[in-house]
């Protein structure tokens, strides 16, 4: 027989236990639809991230306390008042590295704003008049921060854009930060999409000055982070190294101990992010994959089935000249079409959850003509692999035997 009057028979052979054969194949469905799925989702996912961080500030640099020092060395590095990265160090890092176009001193804290009888949870941050450019953060309306705000501790803040619309103020107005009184002198434009739980648009900006006298309310220089910026991505490599020095010696660091801060780029942000992104999809794809290979047993069980009820037809084929190969090739043949309409099935199922997602939680979607051919390569391997034992066994059926089957 023809491979067209295989897959014709093959198609007809199905139908006719139709039931039998859509429940065989819904191990197929489900593991390729959530294939599809995830995919879709999680390459959607990772191409937001992307665009956010370049979104970012260009040849942006953080310096954050290091979190990856031994417990015991990091408390022996805080006694000495060694790992507490200082307000002071910020000048210094600008005065003798001249690649720093901007630099800024960091603390954030949790708080709440009020006006009138409306509240709001916000993040407050703390830095300098450099600390804007730095991040990234275009102003609506009003000014930023300036270098007297931080002299005078003056009690002027910046709103993120949500915060200001769900208190329903505006510049000028005075609302309360903790209890205390500030006055609104700017409203920060909106970020339509972020990276993380933290939503940038409850972000509220006030004078580090003036973060530790009313909000910490405790003296000290202690900063949670440095943030710099650099003119020319080519530069970033020499700061990162001369900020390295500089700050080991501010330290007090031997040559043997590790670095008690972390540096952290633009660059090392996306690859974190995608190398995050990738390990999840890997994860999620391989429960895919295991719902596969429990499809494929099931078409492999149901094939078996199908060879022990149709030996009286192997036998009068057998009997009138098929080959060994012929007999293969009629159930393997049926074993991948089986594959097959599931994993269409499965694809189109796996595309509306996409959209679905899409459409109901907003979430971004990118469906790739890679992983739409990855999935259906994936059933044509699972209907060979899994068919082929029952196709042998057909195929070596004696036709005396098989036509003496009742």
């Amino acid at each position: 027989m023809k491979t067209e009057q295989l897959i014709k028979s093959a198609y007809r052979s199905l139908m006719s236990h139709a039931g039998r054969s859509f429940l065989t194949m819904l191990g197929i469905i489900i593991g390729i639809a959530s294939i599809i799925a995830i995919l879709a989702i999680g390459k959607g996912a990772e191409n937001q991230i992307q665009m956010q961080i370049a979104a970012m500030s260009d040849n942006f640099i953080a310096i954050t306390s290091s979190t990856s020092v031994n417990k015991t060395k990091l408390r022996i590095l805080q006694q000495k008042s060694r790992s507490k990265l200082k307000t002071t160090d910020a000048p210094l890092l600008k005065k003798n590295i001249p690649l720093i176009d901007a630099i800024s001193p960091y603390i954030a804290e949790k708080g709440s704003i009020s006006y009138r009888t409306s509240t709001a949870e916000v993040i407050i941050k703390g830095g300098n008049e450099e600390l804007f450019t730095i991040l990234n953060r275009p102003i609506e309306s009003g000014s930023f921060l300036q270098k007297d705000h931080n002299i005078r501790h003056s009690r002027s803040i910046v709103l993120g854009n949500t915060a200001a619309h769900d208190l329903g103020c505006s510049i000028d107005n005075y609302i309360k930060l903790n209890g205390i009184p500030f006055h609104v002198i700017g409203i920060l434009k909106p970020i339509n999409s972020y990276i993380g739980s933290e939503d940038p648009n409850f972000n509220v900006f006030i004078p580090l000055s003036t973060l530790k006298k009313h909000i910490q309310k405790r003296s000290g220089r202690g900063v949670h982070a440095l943030v710099l910026h650099t003119s020319q991505s080519e530069n970033i490599p020499l700061v990162i190294e001369q900020a390295t020095e500089i700050l080991r010696l501010r330290h007090h660091l031997q040559s043997s101990e590790p670095n008690d801060f972390r540096i952290t780029t633009q660059e090392s942000i996306a690859k974190t992010a995608a190398q995050t992104s990738s390990t999840f999809n890997l994860f999620l794809f391989l429960i895919g994959l295991i719902s596969l290979i429990v499809g494929g047993i099931g078409i492999m069980n149901i094939m078996l089935v199908a060879v022990s009820e149709r030996q009286r037809e192997i036998g009068i084929r057998l009997a009138l000249g098929a080959t060994e190969q012929n007999i293969r090739r009629q159930f393997l043949i049926e074993a991948i079409v089986l594959c097959s309409v599931g994993g269409i099935i499965g694809i189109l199922i796996g595309l509306l959850i996409a959209l679905g997602t899409k459409a109901i939680l907003g979430w971004p979607i990118s469906v790739t003509l890679t992983s739409i051919l990855c999935s259906t390569g994936i059933t044509l391997l699972i209907g060979i692999f899994f068919g082929f034992y029952p196709a042998y066994l057909a195929s070596k059926l004696n036709p005396v035997d098989a036509l003496c089957e009742r």
